[in-house]
């Protein structure tokens, strides 16, 4: 029978549920016996057929729907037979030692009922919530105001999170974070687990409150430490967060405050989430809009400038464009031209020269056809709209460099695209290769020896472990990438501690399929997947391919009468879904969810990938549905689309 049962709530983090699974296993766990089990809440991106592949030691439960943090958990306390129970998030990674550790102090504190670690971030920062004390309205008022963040260290002001009290040193707090839960079983059960009001968030503080009241010590940890990449699984800018905490929180007053403190309390919430989604909806979707909209009115304003001096030069009349139909001229030139460099993915993370060029090119096409077609006495010059597009593509480069240098002051993460990779030489490749596909301005710095000596291998490498810090500093590295199949995690987690300046970390080994990391910043975690490469991941792919169906369609459709005769009703229905976007032409073969979830999402198809199968003179290679679906995803063209369909509609 084993001593510790881990439970793992899992929601669509498949790629984070790897790392700390992975993590488990390297676990040091002399004396003791574990068991790990996974709840998972009905996540649709390819977890659990994961650990079915490649963790057949987990006990899994599949919910047929998301039942909340707190309920997923406590269908995993059912089945948990150790005599200590650990509740642990899927964007965590242990060190080696930690649940050695954990279970001794247990072992030897009978009267502790649930302990927690140290816990930092992906940038090597500690987490003051790995120790906290009860939200009361002086304290919630101290942290939504950010009277905490200035005194960090007052027992006035930041108690919230116990600040006042060593971080490296063992304590009895109040509160610990749901994210690392070490109970002993006898006291959870005693609690009946979490709370099931609570759908996510909050479960954890009521539930230490109730272990404290029953006699039992709620105990910080900090001789071993994890990562915690932190919100993964509950993006904090997401409408559902925000209902959600506002739900929790509310749920948590009315059942520990009453009277005036209480009606106080839930405004102080109220008041502190607005400003919040308010705060969060800015940073994340503002700067991106603003770009667009800087180069809307930038290129309306330069045109209309040239206007004005060809008017006065060529016309001898300041005026000669001071009318409505000039300006509706020069505000669809503009709109057009940006419309390009979007779809084009100008606008894009994954920004590449020749797709701004393309935009530009295509817009100014598209712009001298439409000049053609115009009456007389609508037209502008085309010298202006060739003069405008050339203003158009230098214009637009330059706010191009600036939105990402506001973008970075948005993100808190400005120019860091600077890589250092600590691996063995294939793997770091590989890494570099995936965060290439995902960064287009990525630099790689070099790699990094996993060890204190170079050994046989050092012309592959541009030093080792000795001199990381070293450099750390002559590369100017913004984010640095360790690979835990070469480097215990223990190192690992003593490296991120960096005193010289602040870097972002990033994480990947095992049965990971991922580079996994946060940003201090914005809390939320990110990661680059090692199986990148499909062009229907990129938007601009999923433009073209968009652009394709809508085209076929319009074809179809306005040609009804032939379509009719030609094909049958079938296929101008059909026609008509993929107008309205209920399909596309071509869709990915049926396959079982879990594997269907590795692939980039796209509509049903009214015809499928199985048609590259057909084609054996093209696609000899394709011979079940799995291959051709990863050949389309991989290759994807609208000239694809455009033979499959002209060969399956015109070849019969």
């Amino acid at each position: 029978m084993p001593s510790l049962s881990i439970v793992i709530v899992n929601y669509n983090v498949r790629h984070f549920l790897s790392n700390c699974l992975d993590s488990i296993e390297k676990s040091v766990t002399h004396g003791f016996e574990v068991e790990t089990i996974v709840v998972d809440n009905h996540s649709v991106d390819g977890s659990t057929f994961a650990i079915k592949q490649n963790y057949p030691w987990v006990k899994l439960i599949e919910n047929q729907e998301n039942l909340g943090f707190g309920k997923a958990n406590n269908q995993g306390f059912a089945l948990a037979s150790g005599n200590y129970v650990l509740a642990l998030n899927p964007d965590t990674i242990l060190q080696e030692d930690t649940l050695q550790l954990c279970w001794q102090y247990m072992e030897n504190h009978s009267e502790c009922g649930v302990l927690g670690v140290k816990m930092i971030d992906g940038s090597g920062a500690y987490l003051p919530e790995s120790k906290r004390g009860v939200p009361g309205l002086w304290n919630a008022f101290c942290k939504f105001s950010g009277l905490t963040a200035l005194f960090p260290k007052s027992s006035f002001f930041a108690s919230y999170y116990m600040g006042h009290l060593d971080a490296d040193s063992i304590h009895e707090v109040e509160v610990l974070c749901g994210a690392f839960m070490f109970f002993r079983a006898s006291a959870l059960k005693s609690q009946h687990g979490f709370d099931e009001d609570f759908f996510m968030y909050g479960e954890d503080i009521d539930l230490s409150i109730r272990i404290k009241k029953a006699g039992w010590k709620v105990v910080y940890f900090p001789s071993t430490r994890i990562i915690h990449f932190k919100g993964e699984s509950s993006k904090k800018a997401s409408f559902n967060y925000i209902l959600h905490f506002y739900q929790s929180m509310s749920i948590f007053v009315g059942k520990h405050y009453t009277g005036w403190k209480g009606t106080a309390f839930k405004f102080l919430i109220r008041l502190a989430i607005l400003i919040t989604a308010i705060i969060s909806y800015l940073k994340h979707n503002i700067a991106d809009h603003l770009y667009k909209l800087m180069d809307l009115l930038l290129l309306i304003a330069v045109q209309t400038g040239l206007k004005k001096i060809w008017a006065v030069n060529y016309f001898h009349n300041p005026d000669y464009y001071a009318n409505l139909a000039s300006l509706i001229h020069t505000a669809g030139t503009s709109l057009l031209w940006v419309f390009f460099l979007w779809f084009f993915g100008h606008y894009d993370h994954h920004w590449k020269p020749r797709r701004h060029w393309a935009g530009i090119f295509l817009g100014t096409l598209v712009i001298l056809i439409i000049y053609s077609l115009l009456p007389s006495d609508l037209r502008s010059s085309r010298f202006l709209i060739l003069t405008g597009a050339v203003i158009a593509l230098l214009l637009t480069r330059f706010t191009h460099k600036l939105a990402t240098w506001i973008s970075g002051i948005f993100n808190g993460r400005a120019n860091r695209y600077n890589y250092l990779i600590v691996a063995r030489y294939e793997t770091a490749a590989s890494i570099a290769n995936a965060i290439k596909l995902h960064e287009a301005n990525a630099k790689i710095a070099g790699f990094l020896y996993p060890a204190n000596d170079l050994e046989f291998e050092g012309e592959k490498y541009i030093g080792s472990l000795q001199n990381i810090r070293e450099v750390v500093t002559l590369y100017k590295t913004d984010n640095i990438v360790f690979s835990a199949d070469d480097l215990p995690m223990q190192r690992i987690l003593d490296l991120m501690i960096h005193p010289d300046k602040e870097v972002r970390y990033l994480i990947t080994g095992g049965n990971a399929s991922a580079v996994i990391g946060s940003d201090k910043s914005t809390t939320q975690g990110k990661f680059y997947h090692a199986e990148s490469g499909f062009r229907l991941s990129q938007g601009l792919y999923l433009r073209l391919k968009r652009g394709f169906d809508l085209s076929w369609a319009l074809v179809l459709l306005l040609l009804f009468p032939f379509t009719l005769i030609l094909f049958d009703l079938k296929t101008l229905r059909a026609a008509w879904t993929v107008f309205l976007g209920q399909k596309t032409w071509i869709g990915y073969q049926p396959l079982p969810l879990a594997e269907k979830s590795f692939l980039p999402t796209i509509k049903n198809g009214v015809y499928n990938t199985e048609l590259l199968i057909l084609d054996q003179r093209i696609f000899p290679l394709l011979t079940d549905a799995t291959s051709a679906n990863r050949y389309y995803a991989k290759y994807y063209s609208p000239m694809m689309d455009f033979n499959l369909l002209y060969k399956e509609m015109f070849s019969k």
